[in-house]
């Protein structure tokens, strides 16, 4: 018989403990403690643990005026590179890549919903130059 309990918690500390599971008749089983990272929401609903972070696939390309100065250019890419390490701090810039042979970039962000996203998104340096694509991504049944 399974013990669990529901409970809905917004950590503030790094991690925080905010359920156990006990799995009483399970040999070498005792309990396990389910981790939430900070900034996130988890949510316990019928018996499962939910954290409600979604992940986004954004693709941008970077449309930079061809007559912009070269000093201009070079100021706002040390601004980017410094609001990214920020986003990245923060948990919302999970991976970034560059695209071979163009000026564009794919990130992986976390946000709980697409409005804080574009925040975020429209807070980098460049983003009145950037062409942006977003894709919300879903769990496949193959990594549940």
């Amino acid at each position: 018989m399974e013990e669990q309990r529901r409970l809905i918690v917004t950590p503030r500390a790094t991690h925080v403990v905010v359920g156990m599971r006990h799995l009483a008749g399970r040999k070498g089983a005792s309990r396990r403690c389910l981790l939430a990272r900070r900034g996130s929401t988890v949510c316990g609903v019928g018996g499962t643990v939910r954290e409600w972070e979604v992940e986004f696939l954004v693709r941008a390309d970077n449309n930079l005026p061809p007559d912009m100065p070269e000093q201009r250019r070079n100021e706002l890419r040390a601004a980017e590179r410094e609001r990214a390490v920020r986003l990245r701090e923060d948990g919302t810039l999970k991976r970034l890549w560059r695209v071979p042979g163009r000026t564009g970039w794919i990130g992986l962000f976390e946000a709980p919903d697409a409005t804080v996203l574009h925040d975020a998104l429209a807070s980098l340096p460049l983003w009145p130059w950037l062409d942006v694509t977003v894709e919300p991504l879903a769990t496949h049944p193959q990594e549940r």
